[in-house]
């Protein structure tokens, strides 16, 4: 698959290391040039020195034909503007970094946001579900950097989309939490997804065989 990152951060920088070690094709656009050109020496990737705001920016980056457009900046407003020309550009997914939670999840569909990541966020809710639900994560295999931890919002097209909680954990990700709108709930097994919430997930980046590990 191939993947466009905006912006040279500590989070981009993982992102594309994953990526990468996955087998997937990834362009990075940062304006910085020395941010650029030192993930572009460290990955050996093609790094777009410019402003992704740019239409002619992410045209050369073929938003057209991209999988996915991952706009990770320090700044909500230039990421949620990457985000939309990228969806009107062509680009299939859009996921973008949010430094703020009040946005309408509604409006920011209607912007073409197909994921919104919130790293803060994210990792509190985590630190809890450690702290208050050890049962339910191996703290062994967190500490071994072999997890991920994503926020999903299920669109009509979503893969999860009508879906149980026991239909999709599995050893490869596991729904800690679901957002309806109104409140983080911890849902049973049988609860059915729906379009608009939101889903808290591990990914487990090394499969099955991490978790045969952890059980010798």
């Amino acid at each position: 698959m191939y993947f466009i990152v905006v912006g040279a951060g500590k989070i981009s920088y993982a992102l594309i290391n994953l990526l990468l070690e996955n087998n997937h094709e990834v362009v990075l656009i940062e304006k910085d040039k020395d941010r650029s050109q030192q993930i572009a020496d460290d990955f050996d990737i093609i790094a777009i020195t410019d402003d992704a705001t740019k239409d002619k920016v992410l045209e050369q980056a073929n938003v057209k034909d991209c999988d996915a457009v991952v706009a990770l900046t320090d700044s909500d407003e230039v990421n949620l503007i990457v985000g939309m020309i990228a969806k009107e550009k062509g680009a299939k997914k859009v996921a973008v970094r949010l430094a703020k939670t009040s946005y309408d999840k509604k409006i920011l569909t209607k912007m073409g946001i197909d994921l919104s990541i919130h790293p803060e966020v994210a990792a509190a809710m985590y630190i809890e579900e450690v702290l208050l639900k050890p049962a339910v994560i191996d703290l062994a295999f967190l500490s071994s950097g072999e997890t991920e931890l994503a926020e999903i919002l299920v669109t009509k097209d979503s893969e999860y989309i009508k879906k149980t909680i026991k239909q999709i954990n599995t050893d490869e990700e596991r729904i800690i939490g679901v957002f309806d709108g109104k409140r983080l709930k911890y849902p049973k097994y049988d609860y059915v997804l729906k379009e608009n919430d939101k889903i808290l997930i591990i990914l487990n980046k090394e499969g099955t065989d991490a978790s045969e590990e952890g059980e010798e």
